[in-house]
């Protein structure tokens, strides 16, 4: 979503989706894919995204955007995607301000 604020925020750090993709691919081996070719939602993806709406919620939101799940990822601090996040120079507390920044402009 180019202009989803997620992305904007991610984008102003030079953080893009290829980067993303090519340092997850490197961090975790392949998966399986499911037999009708689309991969399962893991126990954390589903965590991720009930803390989005945790996200929201806390943010006095009654729907769940791109900047609540960016948000929802750093409540897992040993996962895959705040690791790529961090090294790529965006940590939780960036994030979070970059979100309310955001939302208030």
């Amino acid at each position: 979503e180019p202009e989803a604020i997620a992305t904007r925020i991610l984008l102003a750090r030079d953080i893009t989706e290829q980067a993303v993709t090519e340092a997850v691919v490197a961090m975790i081996p392949d998966g399986e894919e499911e037999p009708d070719g689309e991969p399962s939602y893991t126990p954390r993806a589903s965590r991720v995204l009930q803390n989005a709406v945790a996200e929201a919620l806390e943010l006095g939101h009654n729907y769940v955007g791109t900047e609540h799940i960016l948000l929802a990822f750093y409540r897992f601090p040993g996962g895959v995607a705040p690791k790529v996040l961090e090294e790529n120079g965006l940590d939780g507390d960036t994030a979070r301000a970059a979100v309310v920044e955001a939302l208030s402009g």
